[in-house]
């Protein structure tokens, strides 16, 4: 009785698996009469069934549905577009090498006599067809500055056949909709390429990123991806400028001086390099070395009013402190008078600079102090006075 209750219970299980066999059957009996609902139905029931789950057929029928649905949108729908592509990568997944094969086979798309629309005639209709579709659309919706829907088709694409292009345009494409993480995601996967030759806009993916991360101050990944950018490209000059704005503003201000001194060794910095090495030196109370640097900056450059304001600003401070050692009551006459003669010598010096400054910017507050001293020192009063009823007045910004 054990035995035949046995082979009664292993024929219940055969009946069973034939009966879900013969489900998958009419679901893709009723795709090919275009009776999408019924297939869907149907391919979804054999999809929950055990003895059907792992049939790769079941996912075919599933994807070519989604298919269907996506040429009803106009091609426009990411989200049938993407069930498509999920359900193809499980059929891949479940099948053998021989059907990633047959789906990944480019489409034959031809236009036959006498007809104006393109057909295929052969090919994948799954995965391989469904990335050409990807590509079609996602360089439509860019021409059309639709960014959002451009990134979901590409990013479909890349996924199922990645390469540094498309890459990057995903990544534009993402860029180009605000959507940040996603720019990341793919930018970055063109910066680490394992490609024999650098992909040639990679330079705009590692500047997007690098972009990203220093409107987020989050300065230790940007300085991380500007490294990397000034050995990729040592030829630009545009990574060490960055390079030094983010080790000023961490205030890691000795390795930004290595940083702009290695700029201008390499030769070609231009008057604002210099002036931004003077500052850091100003800063530090390096000012004889200040005056140096910046002095070359204003000689290629007189019109910069930076370079004016810190050249002037570090003889200022000379001036200023060469005054203060005046007023130390333990110095003799002699030493005193002399220093007060090299106090005003300097002003005099930085007067010039400080008044280019006030050509360039009439209204610029950071002005008027030091001007009304150095005018105070050289006895030109009516200037001074000037000067203080601007500040009086509150005039400027």
């Amino acid at each position: 009785m054990k035995k035949l209750f046995f082979t009664a219970l292993l024929s219940c299980f055969v009946l069973t698996a034939f009966a879900q066999k013969k489900v998958l059957k009419s679901a893709n009996k009723e795709f090919r009469k275009e009776n999408y609902e019924e297939a869907a139905k149907l391919a979804m029931e054999a999809s929950e069934h055990p003895d059907t789950k792992d049939e790769p057929d079941v996912y075919l029928v599933l994807g070519q549905i989604e298919m269907k649905k996506f040429e009803a949108s106009d091609k426009t729908s990411v989200e049938n577009a993407e069930a498509a592509y999920n359900y193809f990568v499980t059929a891949m997944e479940k099948g053998d090498d021989k059907l990633r094969d047959k789906m990944m086979t480019p489409p034959v798309i031809t236009q036959l006599p006498g007809q104006d629309e393109l057909v295929q005639t052969g090919g994948s209709e799954t995965m391989a067809l469904l990335e050409r579709w990807m590509l079609e659309g996602g360089n439509d919706a860019l021409n059309m500055d639709e960014y959002a829907r451009a990134y979901g088709f590409f990013s479909i694409a890349a996924r199922i056949n990645p390469s540094d292009e498309l890459n990057f345009f995903t990544g534009y494409a993402a860029e180009s909709a605000e959507m940040n993480d996603e720019m990341i995601t793919y930018y970055t996967k063109v910066i680490e390429s394992e490609a024999d030759t650098l992909y040639e806009n990679a330079n705009f993916a590692y500047n997007g990123v690098i972009q990203h991360y220093l409107a987020a101050e989050n300065f230790d990944e940007a300085l991380t991806f500007i490294r990397a950018a000034k050995v990729a490209f040592p030829d630009n000059d545009l990574y060490p400028k960055w390079e030094v704005d983010v080790l000023i503003s961490t205030d890691k201000l000795d390795e930004a001086v290595k940083g702009l001194e290695s700029v201008i060794a390499a030769g070609g910095a231009d008057s604002q390099t210099y002036t931004q090495l003077a500052f850091l030196h100003w800063k530090a109370d390096d000012l004889d070395k200040a005056i140096e640097v910046c002095t070359e900056a204003v000689s290629m450059d007189g019109e910069n009013y930076d370079a004016n304001y810190v050249l002037g600003g570090a003889i200022y401070d000379q001036a200023a402190n060469t005054l203060r050692q005046a007023g130390d009551s333990s110095i003799d006459d002699e030493t005193y008078e002399k220093l007060k003669a090299d106090a005003k010598a300097r002003f005099s010096d930085a007067k010039p600079y400080f008044e280019k400054c006030l050509s360039i910017k009439p209204d610029d507050s950071a002005l008027f102090a030091p001007l009304s001293t150095i005018y105070e020192q050289l006895g030109m009063t009516d200037k001074r006075d000037e000067m203080l009823a601007k500040m009086d007045m509150g005039e400027g910004n």
